[in-house]
């Protein structure tokens, strides 16, 4: 027998015509099966973790640093938007106190909601070395406690104060949890207040006040009666907040008559620079039976 084996020969254009592209039979029968399955899209930054619980800790924290607040942003966004917030005090206690024997810092700070400001209001304390942060205009309602956990580092905890209805208005206070407080409770209608002292040995009581700006008229006479009631407990007492008044305007009666009640419990008011945007002095720290050393 003789084999004829024959050759043909394709140019590349007519080898293209020649491929169908096709998918094989196979992958059809994959795909019906579900066995073939795009892979689920994961957004990047679902990938980073801030939250972290420590087991030491009662609180979680979260630690958010600087160079991610500005991941998206070109400036580090600001602590208030139309304040100026900062007012940090240093008070002297008596070294006989039972939780330290050094002069205590008191920071306060007009946050108008704390709910963006977490991450900030977390490296404030830890760059300025609080012993006490003093916040108003929380805007934290009875239930909101998340916030106030991601501000606060470590060996600290903080006292709270929900606003009452409507917006604005809000307290809180985070101090080192080594230094023991007790608070007081506290009745008034035409302003919000935190009231706490100092455990131990050191007579020292703080009373923490956010008056609304159109606040009821009785306001006067319920602080007369709250400072009458707390003055003679502790020889010592710090009158800080924001109180909405312009005590730096020498024709405002209202206020006027405030510095005139102040001076009727020999309290001094220690802050004589514009703490607004309209150069108003509204945010205030006052103090009887010992004098901050650094009032600004």
């Amino acid at each position: 027998m003789r084999c004829l084996a024959a050759m043909t020969l394709y140019s590349a254009a007519e080898l293209l015509k020649l491929s169908t592209l096709s998918s094989p039979n196979c992958l059809e029968v994959i795909r019906s099966l579900c066995l073939l399955r795009r892979p689920r899209y994961v957004h990047r930054a679902a990938r980073h973790k801030f939250v972290y619980m420590d087991n030491t800790l009662a609180v979680p924290s979260v630690r958010c640093t600087a160079s991610l607040l500005q991941r998206h942003h070109n400036k580090p966004r600001p602590l208030a938007v139309n304040r100026c917030p900062l007012l940090p005090i240093n008070c002297t206690v008596t070294p006989a106190a039972a939780s330290m024997n050094r002069a205590a810092t008191f920071m306060l700070l007009n946050t108008r909601s704390l709910n963006n400001k977490a991450p900030l209001i977390y490296e404030v304390i830890l760059d300025k070395k609080l012993d006490f942060l003093c916040l108003t205009e929380t805007w934290q309602s009875q239930q909101d406690f998340v916030t106030l956990n991601q501000a606060t580092p470590p060996d600290y905890v903080y006292l709270h104060k929900a606003r009452s209805l409507g917006r604005g208005g809000g307290l809180a206070v985070i101090h080192r949890s080594n230094i023991l407080v007790k608070e007081f409770p506290v009745s008034s209608t035409s302003f919000e207040s935190l009231h706490f002292a100092l455990a131990g040995a050191t007579q020292l009581q703080v009373l923490l006040i956010y008056r609304p700006p159109k606040a009821s008229t009785h306001f006067l006479s319920e602080l007369s009666g709250l400072l009458a009631t707390i003055c003679p407990m502790y020889p010592s007492t710090i009158l800080m907040g924001d109180f909405n008044i312009h005590v730096d305007s020498a024709n405002c009666p209202f206020a006027s008559d405030f510095l005139s009640l102040l001076d009727c419990f020999s309290i001094a008011q220690h802050v004589h620079v514009p703490t607004h945007t309209k150069g108003h002095t509204l945010d205030l720290v006052c103090s009887t039976g010992i004098t901050p050393s650094s009032p600004v």
